[in-house]
């Protein structure tokens, strides 16, 4: 290995001395931006393992490329191609300090040249990112994709933003969730692209179980987990297989959801997942079903695994009503009240709406405060909740 970087050191010198090294940059840039140009439509089509054996291994080729191409003797245009063109890359394997970093030299450097395919790809790059975080600000980049798409008649681009769209929009209560599922479904009719297939009845399963469809809840994900399987995504059959055991909650049979939550824990400590989004999910519902189950011990133990996860993801507001609900059903009440009141605060401020079994928790917990205090007690426990930062609420969560 010394050998090699001596010889790579020489190699650079040399080009250096010739005045190449920019000419020899820029080339391999550009042999780059044609590997990359496929990434989207192989990921729509590809199984995770024959697209992680295509792009997986250029991984760190491309680190090396977009710093070159953002940096003093670089190309601008180059990075900005490559930071769309890879956008499924920067989702998956990466960790999400770097993704966002990456996305955010690039957005920095958006003008009046960019083509608008190009700025098309990273704003569903951004979506694609920024989707799990269920905020204004994947639901803007993802309207902004879907937009752009659908202007250059991209069908697939503009497909897929209009799902991830209308999922983030039903998962949060928002309007317009209906009619983007319905133009994606349009879009995507025969679309021949097994991921965005099997990802259809999946956004749908959404949809109806944040109207308390139960049944059609549990077709869609059954359907979406029969295509992923089919298709070899097994990251995307695991996220689905804990929307079932979700599913199974909602119904109140927590003997099944926990044995179905606990099934999926141990098959997600099969498969790497570097940004870690999927943990944070998968061990957070059964963290829920332990605390409604009264678990505690064991559900203490998992929420210390949980809150890490949730941080990173940025999404601490999702699942905290179960830790709020865990404390009060512990004994600690006044604490249960100020993460009750935080959590409350958090969805008020960015007025969306609670999914089935967070409202089911907030109730519980709720009753079990009013039961203990009074109504003025309640009122100015939750009211010094809002007040606390979020690594206060974290330490007060896993007490």
């Amino acid at each position: 290995y010394r050998l090699l970087e001596v010889a790579r050191a020489y190699a650079l010198e040399r080009l250096a001395e010739s005045g190449e090294t920019n000419v020899i940059a820029r080339l391999t840039a550009e042999h780059f931006v044609s590997i990359f140009a496929p990434c989207f439509d192989d990921w729509t089509q590809l199984s995770d393992a024959a697209f992680d054996a295509r792009y997986m291994p250029d991984l760190d080729n491309l680190r090396v490329v977009m710093d070159w191409a953002f940096g003093p003797n670089g190309d601008k245009q180059i990075g900005l191609s490559l930071t769309g063109a890879s956008g499924p890359l920067w989702v998956g394997p990466v960790m999400i300090a770097e993704c966002e970093r990456r996305l955010t030299t690039a957005f920095a450097q958006i003008d009046s040249q960019t083509p608008p395919k190009v700025e098309a790809y990273l704003h569903l790059a951004a979506g694609s990112f920024y989707y799990w975080r269920l905020n204004d600000q994947s639901i803007g980049a993802l309207r902004a994709a879907a937009t752009s798409m659908r202007d250059l008649g991209e069908r697939i681009g503009a497909g897929y933003a209009l799902l991830l769209l209308g999922n983030t929009l039903a998962a949060i209560g928002g309007e317009g969730a209906e009619d983007a599922l319905a133009e994606a479904r349009e879009l995507l009719a025969n679309c021949g692209r097994p991921r965005l297939l099997a990802l259809m009845p999946k956004t749908f399963a959404m949809f109806y179980y944040m109207r308390g469809m139960r049944a059609e809840t549990v077709r869609e994900n059954m359907s979406a987990l029969a295509l992923a399987r089919a298709g070899g995504y097994e990251v995307l059959a695991l996220t689905i297989e804990e929307n079932l055991a979700d599913s199974l909650w909602l119904t109140g049979d927590l003997p099944q959801a926990l044995t179905a939550a606990r099934n999926v824990v141990e098959q997600c400590k099969r498969v790497k997942f570097a940004h870690k989004i999927t943990w944070g999910w998968i061990y957070g519902n059964l963290f829920g079903i332990l605390t409604e189950s009264g678990a505690l011990d064991e559900a203490v133990a998992i929420g210390r695994l949980v809150i890490p996860y949730l941080r990173e993801a940025n999404s601490m507001r999702i699942l905290m009503d179960h830790f709020a609900l865990r404390l009060a059903k512990s004994g600690l009440l006044r604490e249960a009240a100020l993460v009750h009141g935080w959590t409350n605060f958090q969805f008020s401020s960015a007025h969306f709406a609670r999914q089935p079994n967070e409202l089911r928790a907030m109730n519980s917990a709720a009753k079990i405060l009013s039961e203990n205090f009074s109504p003025d007690q309640v009122r100015e426990l939750c009211a010094e909740g809002a007040t606390l930062s979020e690594n206060e609420v974290c330490a007060l969560a896993v007490l």
